[in-house]
């Protein structure tokens, strides 16, 4: 016996009390018997069912397709159409409000058990599977690199937000483009996308060059660091790709910064008429300017060597002399 929670959406009173009566029977819980659409979203508001079972023919404005059609849009309830009507136009309507079952009247006890048990095992399956997905999405949504995922056929399928945030555009706007259209990279010409592509199928993992730019939907480059790594249903069988990449343009600014620091020091030590040395905390000299050899008859490389030595030696005498 099972204890699952039923609505059922009749407008025949004979009819929805028979249903009633066998899915009792069956050891189903019976939440309710209405005969149209607006009671339906009514009773929905305050109770939601395991399963709805629904007629097509209903009293009221809305019929069952257009009431499953707004259960499905503002409810997570499966809806099963219980109906007299077969035609290829209502069927064809019924599969837009996408239910989990549909039997035809007059129908077996054991059938519409069977669809019921189905209809739920399927919404409960689904909705473990959605809460996986977002589960998955937020956990990759959380690591702070862009994440780009493709089909065989080089389409992309997937796009994170950092993706969106890098390459300036949404992910309703790059799925089911290819990724040639969504990831523009621009870097050293010696490596193209093709050739990285082709490198990538014989290969685990594929690290992008040092010098390689993402050019995003506002045409700026960005300076990106990442992989692509290959999706494969078996070790012979790539089936899509995963692009992960991560804006640099911080690290850079920084690095040329430090770049251009040392270069305005280096450019006015080694023009000073001033000795300018740099000890580091281990009392080594680490630079000596040229105006020790002007000055002391050393070059810098030779006053390093000898300081350091002479350092060395001291430091030697004196833990000699402290036992």
């Amino acid at each position: 016996m099972n204890n699952y929670s039923v609505l059922i959406v009749e407008d025949e009173r004979i009819v929805a009390k028979d249903i009633q009566a066998t899915l009792v029977k069956q050891g189903y819980q019976v939440i309710g018997c209405v005969s149209s659409g607006e009671k339906t979203l009514e009773l929905l508001g305050n109770e939601l069912p395991d399963v709805i079972l629904m007629d097509v023919v209903l009293d009221g404005k809305l019929d069952g397709i257009e009431t499953a059609k707004v259960i499905h849009e503002r409810f997570d309830v499966p809806v099963v159409f219980l109906t007299a009507f077969s035609n290829s136009t209502i069927v064809e309507r019924a599969k837009l409000s996408n239910p989990y079952g549909y039997i035809l009247k007059p129908f077996q006890e054991r059938e519409i058990q069977i669809v019921i048990e189905m209809a739920v095992y399927k919404h409960q399956t689904e909705k473990k599977l959605r809460e996986n997905k977002e589960f998955i999405s937020a956990v990759v949504d959380s690591i702070g690199d862009g994440i780009i995922a493709t089909n065989s056929f080089g389409e992309v399928t997937y796009m994170n937000t950092f993706a969106e945030r890098i390459l300036s555009c949404t992910s309703s706007n790059c799925i089911g483009k290819h990724y040639k259209d969504v990831f523009v990279v621009v870097g050293d010409e010696l490596w193209t996308p093709e050739l990285q592509m082709e490198f990538l199928r014989q290969s685990i993992r594929s690290e992008f060059p040092a010098q390689v730019w993402l050019m995003n939907s506002r045409k700026r480059k960005i300076p990106i660091e990442g992989s692509i790594t290959p999706i494969k249903s078996n070790p012979d069988t790539v089936i899509g790709e995963v692009f992960a990449f991560r804006d640099m343009s911080d690290r850079k600014a920084v690095q040329d910064s430090l770049i251009d620091s040392e270069m305005r020091f280096r450019l006015l030590a080694e023009n000073s008429q001033d000795l300018i040395t740099l000890i580091n905390k281990n009392g080594s000299i680490t630079y000596a300017s040229p105006s020790h050899s002007c000055v002391l008859g050393y070059d810098a490389d030779s006053l390093i060597k000898e300081i350091s030595f002479l350092l060395f030696m001291l430091n030697r005498y004196l833990s000699l002399k402290m036992r």
